[in-house]
C-alpha cells in the first residue's frame, strides 16, 4: 500500500489505481475493515484526481457506510472530506459545503480524545481549509480571508505538525489567490513562493503546478508577460501529467487571458477551446442528471463554455 500511496501523493494517481486494482475487493472479502478502509480512501482520492468522479462517489459512500457501522470516526471524517473535494471538482457548492460541516462536527466530537489529538488536528485544518475553499467559490471572499486568518493563528500550536505540509500547501495557494484578487501582488507572490517551496520539498507535482499558476498570474497582472507564460506553461506541464481536469482547465483559461492581455487573440481562443474540451469531456463523464446538470450550470463552467467559440 505504501507505494501506491506515495505514487499518488507524488502526482502520479494513474499509477496508484494501477497498484490497487481489485484490492479493496479483495480486503472486504477477507472482512479486513480497517485496511479495506484505508485502501478505499486511496483508491477514491486517486479516482477524483483523474477525474472519475461518480466512480469516486459510489466507493466513498460505500466506505463512509461501512465506517459509520462499524463505529470507525477515524475514517468517516476523510470519507466527509473527500465527499466534499470530490463534488467541489464537479463544482456542486450546496453538497460540498454539507459534506465538509459534517466533517468538521465529527473531527470538534473526537477532539475530546487526547490519544486522537494529532491525527484529527490534521483533519480539523483539511477541513477549515475545504470550508474556505467553498466560501470562495461561492464569492463570499471575506467568510473565506476570515477562516484562513483564523486558522493561520491556531494552527502554530504543534498539535498541527502532524502532516501540516499537507494541507498547508493548499492553503497558500488559496491564500494566494485571495491576494491577487485584492490586488496584493506581493502577498501573493509569497504565498506562492511557501506553496512551491512545500510542493517542491515534498515533491507534490499537483501543488508544483498551483504554485507555477499563481507566480505566472502574479507576473501577467505585473504585465510581464513572458515569464509569466513560462510560468504558466510550467504549471500546466505539471498538471496535465497529473490528469485533474479542474486543474488543467483553469490553467488554460489563466493561459487564454494572458494571451488577451498580449492580444494574441488565435492563441487566446485556442487555449478557451482546449478549456471548453477538458470541461465538456467531464460532463460527458457524469451519468446522473441531477449532478451533470449541476456541473454545466455552474458559473466558472459556463463561463468557459460561452466564451470558447465551439
Amino acid at each position: 500500500m505504501h507505494p501506491a500511496n506515495q505514487e499518488r501523493w507524488r502526482g502520479n494517481p494513474r499509477r496508484t489505481l494501477e497498484l490497487l486494482a481489485g484490492v479493496p475487493e479483495t480486503l472486504e472479502s477477507q472482512f479486513n475493515v480497517i485496511f479495506a478502509n484505508m485502501v478505499i480512501l486511496l483508491f477514491a482520492w486517486s479516482l477524483t484526481e483523474v477525474g472519475r468522479y461518480e466512480e469516486a462517489v459510489r466507493r466513498l459512500n460505500h466506505g463512509a457506510e461501512s465506517a459509520e457501522r462499524n463505529a470507525l470516526h477515524f475514517f468517516l471524517v476523510r470519507y466527509y472530506n473527500t465527499l466534499g473535494w470530490a463534488y467541489a471538482e464537479v463544482c456542486d457548492f450546496e453538497t460540498v459545503s454539507r459534506y465538509n460541516r459534517r466533517a468538521l462536527e465529527n473531527v470538534h466530537a473526537s477532539f475530546r480524545k487526547p490519544v486522537l489529538i494529532y491525527p484529527f488536528s490534521e483533519f480539523r485544518a483539511m477541513s477549515e481549509v475545504n470550508l474556505m475553499e467553498n466560501d470562495f467559490d461561492l464569492g463570499e471572499v471575506d467568510e473565506a480571508t476570515h477562516r484562513l486568518m483564523r486558522l493561520e493563528h491556531e494552527v502554530l500550536s504543534s498539535d498541527y505538525d502532524f502532516n501540516r505540509d499537507r494541507w498547508t500547501a493548499r492553503m497558500q495557494d488559496l491564500k494566494g489567490t485571495i491576494l491577487l484578487t485584492r490586488g496584493d501582488l506581493d502577498g501573493a507572490e509569497a504565498a506562492a513562493n511557501q506553496c512551491l517551496e512545500i510542493a517542491t520539498k515534498r515533491h507534490y507535482r499537483k501543488y508544483l503546478g498551483r504554485a507555477e499558476r499563481l507566480l505566472g498570474q502574479v507576473l501577467a497582472e505585473r504585465g510581464v508577460y513572458d515569464p509569466a507564460e513560462a510560468k504558466l506553461t510550467a504549471a500546466l506541464t505539471e498538471l496535465e501529467a497529473v490528469g485533474n481536469p479542474k486543474q488543467r482547465w483553469i490553467t488554460h483559461t489563466e493561459l487564454a487571458r494572458l494571451y488577451a492581455k498580449m492580444g494574441r487573440p488565435d492563441r487566446e481562443r485556442e487555449q478557451r477551446q482546449q478549456a471548453a474540451r477538458i470541461v465538456q469531456s467531464t460532463a460527458d463523464g457524469l451519468r446522473q442528471g441531477g449532478l451533470r446538470d449541476t456541473f454545466l450550470q455552474a458559473v466558472p463552467v459556463r463561463d468557459i463554455l460561452d466564451n470558447s467559440g465551439l
